[in-house]
């Protein structure tokens, strides 16, 4: 189907994303940060990405916005589950930066394929 990058520090939920998202029939490549992420979709962009806003090194608001230089027009799902930062905050930015849609942490997994399928019509 689609090939996507999938960017999240935490390996618990990096991990139930990406099985959820190769039974849908995605090819996935899952990474711990952003600075890898963004390597790899200079070198072959992706059909979406999937990233996180909170980590370290290269948080989410860098990644969409060197993702938009990088990549133009490549759809961006950003997700949190807070923390220092208020999700409505983090995810509000994340939009105005480009992301085509947010989800804020947790959220059901048929939720996030939908809005995969959705982004990838």
């Amino acid at each position: 189907m689609a090939s996507i990058v999938l960017i999240d520090d935490d390996p618990d939920v990096r991990r139930a994303i990406r099985r959820v998202l190769e039974q849908a029939g995605h090819s996935v490549l899952a990474l711990d940060n952003g600075k890898a992420a963004l390597a790899s979709i200079e070198a072959e962009p992706p059909d979406l990405v999937i990233t996180d806003m909170l980590m370290p090194d290269m948080d989410g608001v860098e990644v969409i916005g060197e993702v938009g230089s990088a990549a133009p027009g490549l759809p961006i799902i950003a997700v949190s589950g807070g923390g220092r930062v208020p999700i409505s905050l983090l995810l509000d930015t994340a939009g105005g930066l480009g992301a085509v849609h947010t989800l804020a942490k947790p959220f059901e997994m048929q939720e996030l394929l939908d809005m995969v399928a959705g982004v990838l019509k």
